[in-house]
Order: C-alpha cells, then structure tokens, then sequence
C-alpha cells in the first residue's frame, strides 16, 4: 500500500493539501486533507512543508501529516482485514473522522453521549448471551444516558472519545456525589454502564480512550450489611397478638408470607388470606 500528499498549484495564494492513497488494484483514491499551504512552502519530496517554510505553525501542520498517514494506514489494515465495505469515499470519511469533521447525523462516530444515545436506541434489539436484553436493563442504560447528559450540560461541552479519561471520571463521580446526591453504590453502578459502553464503542473501532481500562477508573462502593432476622425472632412476629389492630394483623401476614415465601411485593400482595386459619 502507499500513501502519498502532494499539492495542485492554481492562482491562489494558498493551496489546499491532496492525500492519495492506493493498494494494488483494490483500492485508489484522492482526497483533500483539509490543510492549505502556501505553494512556495511546500515540498513536494518531502511531502511536507519546507523546514524554512514561513508559517509559524509548521511543525504543528507536518505532525498532523505524520499522523494523518498513520491513521489512514491503521484504519486501512482493520476495515480491509474485517471484510468491512471499502466505498468509493471511504478515504475521505477517513480523513474527516480523523480530523473529528462530522455532520449531525454522524456525531456518533466522535461523540460520546451521541453513541450512547445511539445504542440505548437501539439496546431493544440486542442480543445478550444469546437473549434479548431485558427491560430492567434498558432502563438502566437510560438512566446512566439522562445522567450524562445532564452532567455535560453542568461542564457546558459535550464529549468526544478520546476525552474519556480520568479525568472525566474524576469530574463524573464528583457530580454524581455532589449534585445528583447518589451515593458511592449508584455512582459505581452508573461507571460500570459506562465501561460497558466504552468497550462496546472500542468493538465498534471507534477511538475510545483506553483509560477507560486503567484501575483508577474504577467504580465507587460502599460496603453492605445483610439484615435478617432468625427462626426465633420470626416465630415471635408470627405469635404476636395484634388483634386489636386490624392493619397491624394484616401487615404481619404479608410480612410473614414475604419472609417464607422470598416472593417479590407485588405477587404476594395479590395472595388472599384465609382468616379462619392461619398456618406459618
């Protein structure tokens, strides 16, 4: 494969600089970088700006065609070799993702909570361990979704791939405890979600931070305590004589069942109880 940036000279002053790029007879295609140049600056061998080049951003202007050419190549070896659709504009979608250039149709392939959108739109359709995902979970991911959303609108940005580091992190569970009053078990609740969408993000090869991995981005928690009550103290409850309160006999019913039963309120509190007998 080869890659090649090179200039077309006209009668203006500045010029904007051409990326080729080729590889055999499987793919051969031009686009502009982006990036003008005064023709007299540029070098057409080196195929970067003259080192006595008079604008003063040179160094900036050839590091970004050093990493243009990387990017260009890397995506190149990851979309050919997954079999991925190689279009007759994908070098030119190439350069604009590189550059994070993007409609508003496309934010999600730079913007972090556009794909987060993006995927709880879609999360009824997923397949999990070969399920669809349940509703409990959807809801989950939309709520971590509000929640970042709002917590963007606090730091007045929105954030792309790359910004999600420790730093975002830090800042996030800061909000979280501070603002949103959630404590350390919900917050590492919604920085588990997070990393999940971040892992997805890298399968889709999207340039997610990979500090998302590093240990210090890690989710909060506070350490419970099971509460329970033994065989003693629940055949103490179930003997006691409430007779002279008709809610408080019938709060210990559905407590005892509750207990004994493990069901959840909402079928137990649709059990009938037989007054005249009641077996614990």
């Amino acid at each position: 494969m080869n890659l090649k940036f090179f200039i077309v000279e006209g009668k203006s002053k500045y010029t904007s600089i051409h990326v080729r790029f080729w590889d055999s007879n499987r793919i051969d295609q031009k686009t502009k970088t982006g990036i003008s140049v005064s023709p007299d600056d540029w070098s057409s061998s080196k195929q970067r700006l003259k080192p006595k080049a008079t604008t003063t951003n040179k160094d900036f202007l050839n590091h970004q065609l050093e990493q243009i050419e990387r990017y260009v190549i890397d995506r190149y070896n990851f979309d050919y070799n997954s079999k991925k659709f190689i279009s007759d504009k994908w070098l030119k979608e190439t350069v604009e993702n590189y550059f994070g250039r993007v409609t508003e149709n496309n934010n999600h392939k730079v913007y972090f909570v556009d794909w987060v959108e993006l995927f709880v739109e879609n999360a009824p359709k997923r397949i999990y361990n070969g399920k669809p995902i349940t509703e409990r979970t959807i809801k989950n991911y939309t709520t971590t979704l509000n929640k970042l959303k709002a917590f963007e609108k606090t730091q007045n940005r929105k954030y792309r791939f790359e910004d999600i580091d420790l730093h975002f992190h830090r800042d996030f569970v800061h909000y979280c405890s501070t603002e949103e009053k959630l404590n350390n078990n919900s917050i590492g609740s919604l920085i588990t979600r997070i990393k999940t969408f971040c892992s997805n993000i890298e399968l889709d090869g999207y340039p997610i931070n990979p500090k998302y991995k590093h240990r210090d981005f890690n989710a909060p928690s506070n350490e419970t305590k099971d509460i329970y009550l033994n065989e003693e103290e629940i055949n103490k409850i179930a003997k006691h004589n409430f007779s002279d309160s008709e809610s408080l006999d019938n709060a210990r019913d559905l407590f005892i069942i509750g207990l004994r039963t493990g069901l959840r309120i909402s079928d137990f509190l649709r059990i009938g109880v037989n007054r005249q007998q009641k077996v614990y």
